[in-house]
């Protein structure tokens, strides 16, 4: 027997044995933690997008069902029938619905009803509970309610109806609101981007889509674990890059082009010469339009990019050694038009990561190799218990002959900020050697260096060098490291030519005497130039030369050790240096003239001697270059 649970005019719930019947229609209690536990499940199984056409034809059966149910209802206007949705969506707990526009007319098929329909949903379910569980929300979230409004309008007005939620609570709105259309009167666009969401998909066809994607998935896994095992076997075999380039494209047909952090080229296949230069050019032009846009260096790509050009697609990716980006592999497309697949960005991430293992094992051998060639300069300008044999036969091992002439260079770096902190400075000197090593290496350059405080020191044969001559080839290294390393400024000393290899200690000694007379006007030094100073000075007149400055500087030399000394020992210097030139010496010292004149004033008073004695100003800046090259005194 059925015990009336509740009745009102439109609504008889009654229960009978664990049975309960809503207008004579048996239905469950759930709850809505239990429909969204059951929605984030098909979710993770099937996706969002599908998640949602799954929801809408849900809907769409409950409104279906309860259309037929008013139709048998007779009501007697078409309008009372479409009213009667939203009563009984309510009644079903969906949500509070409030209609704002309502419009029907004939359709030109008289069969067919068009209706254009608006309204609100107060307290919809959906939207509760997405808050609930995930917050707010991009897009609206009320499907299974859009679904019950189309399905029950399509029954009523015997065509598709399409209902789209312009606004959601879910997504910060105050409520939710929705347009329903018939399909006769839609635009394209609404048509194309919801109606895929009405269409039944048959759960057979769903499962064999989802058998053919885990397919293909599986089928692109296993290429490109062919692939990458391949290029395993070269990298173990102790093949180089070109050999790894070759691999790539006899297995995937696509052109390769392997580059470092600037693309400059390390190797390609796939192209001929001629194409290779073609496309590089236009990659070249596409950089650089980029950086014309943002007025600066373009920023290296940090993951994988589709590059489209006027005659190739490029998909670049890049490969890093530790955590720095050490180049970019490409594959290229020749065809415009060409559709780049899922696949090839697998194949190409596989790439990257076997360069920058072949390219990491390089660098960890040429660092060691460095290394050793670091010590072994160290052991020849230490000039102790070494034979002259020994070291020409060493230098034999890493291709070097020792018994050429040769010039001992010394580099030091100095940052312009000078309030920066050890740490700083630790960083960069590692990335000072990484420049010199680089340069060498770009040149194809042979030679020993070791590092240095602040700088390093290099041991050039003659044979390295462009005619025999070392100034060009210090200006080369000088430029190319302040161009890659805007804040720091760079000196350089050179040695007089050195014949005997057991003599470098000698040559040394002279290069770091050299670089004490450079300034930031004057960046490179040789020995050679000191002239007579230079081959004047050695150990056994130190005292000599501090005696003799002594008498000449007067109380300028005994009080050097104050600051304000220093500077006026500096001025001078650069004041000699500039033969008496007052503006070049301002200029240089960041002066005004006037400030100039009166430090040369103070000057003229300490040492108690007119400065335009051309006599008096020739053993003035002797003696200076001297103090200097005994490290006396710093400019």
């Amino acid at each position: 027997m059925n015990n009336t649970v509740f009745e009102s005019d439109t609504l008889h719930i009654t229960e009978n044995n664990g049975e309960y019947y809503v207008n004579g229609e048996r239905v469950l209690l759930v709850s809505i933690s239990a429909f969204g536990t059951l929605k984030e499940d098909i979710a993770n199984n099937i996706g969002l997008e599908r998640l949602k056409g799954f929801q809408i034809r849900h809907g769409q059966e409950l409104g279906k069902n309860d259309a037929y149910k008013a139709v048998k209802m007779n009501f007697p206007s078409i309008k009372e029938t479409i009213f009667y949705g939203p009563k009984m969506h309510m009644m079903k707990g969906h949500a509070k619905v409030k209609t704002k526009f309502l419009k029907i007319w004939d359709s030109k098929n008289a069969e067919k009803k068009s209706v254009h329909m608006e309204g609100s949903w107060f307290n919809s379910y959906e939207a509760e509970d997405h808050l609930i569980r995930n917050g707010k929300s991009d897009t609206p979230v009320c499907n299974t309610l859009v679904g019950y409004a189309s399905g029950y309008l399509s029954v009523i007005c015997n065509q598709r109806v399409i209902v789209k939620e312009t606004a959601c609570k879910a997504k910060g709105d105050d409520f939710c609101c929705w347009v329903a259309k018939s399909i006769d009167i839609c635009d394209e666009e609404t048509i194309n981007s919801e109606l895929k969401y009405y269409e039944e998909d048959p759960i057979v066809k769903e499962l064999g889509y989802t058998y053919e994607k885990l397919l293909e998935e599986r089928n692109s896994l296993a290429r490109a674990a062919s692939i990458y095992k391949k290029l395993a076997e070269e990298l173990l075999a102790g093949n180089d890059l070109e050999s790894i380039a070759k691999t790539v494209y006899e297995s995937t047909g696509l052109p390769i082009i392997i580059e470092n952090h600037c693309f400059h080229l390390l190797a390609y296949a796939g192209l001929t010469k001629e194409t290779f230069y073609e496309k590089d050019q236009t990659f070249k032009e596409y950089l650089n339009v980029q950086i014309e846009k943002d007025q600066k260096s373009y920023k290296p790509f940090y993951s994988t990019k589709k590059i489209v050009t006027k005659n190739h697609i490029r998909l670049v990716t890049p490969f890093y050694v530790g955590k720095k980006i050490f180049g970019y592999c490409s594959l290229i497309y020749e065809d415009v038009q060409k559709e780049v697949l899922k696949l090839d960005y697998l194949i190409l991430e596989r790439i990257a990561l076997v360069c920058s293992l072949y390219l990491l094992n390089e660098k960890k051998g040429f660092e060691a190799t460095e290394r050793m060639k670091g010590y072994f300069l160290d052991q020849i300008l230490s000039g102790k218990n070494v034979l002259k044999e020994e070291i020409i036969q060493r230098g034999r091992y890493i291709n070097l002959d020792l018994n050429q002439p040769y010039y001992i260079v010394m580099i030091k770096y100095f940052h312009t900020n000078q309030d920066k902190n050890s740490q700083d400075d630790l960083v960069f000197h590692e990335l000072f050697m990484e420049s010199i090593s680089e340069f060498f290496k770009e040149r194809k350059r042979n030679l020993l260096y070791s590092q240095r405080s602040n700088g390093v020191v290099l041991l050039v044969p003659e044979s390295e060098l462009f005619k025999n001559r070392v100034e060009p080839f210090c200006h080369e290294l000088i430029q190319y490291l302040s161009k890659k390393h805007k804040t720091y400024k760079f000196k350089a000393g050179i040695s007089l030519v050195g014949n005997e290899i057991n003599e470098a200690a000698k040559r040394y000694e002279e290069a770091v005497t050299a670089l004490r007379i450079t300034t930031f006007n004057n960046k490179i030094v040789s020995f050679q130039s000191l002239g007579m100073v230079g081959a004047l000075m050695n150990g056994n007149n130190v005292e000599m030369v501090k005696k003799t400055a002594r008498y000449l500087l007067g109380e300028l030399y005994q009080c050097k050790d104050s600051s304000k000394n220093h500077e006026l020992l500096k001025t001078l210097y650069v004041y000699l240096e500039n033969g008496g030139n007052l503006e070049l010496t301002a200029e240089d010292l960041c002066l005004s003239v006037s400030g100039l004149r009166y430090r040369l004033q103070k000057i003229k008073t300490l040492l108690g001697k007119d400065l335009n004695d051309p006599n008096f100003h020739y053993q003035l800046f002797l003696s200076l270059q001297a103090l200097i090259m005994i490290a006396e005194i710093e400019v």
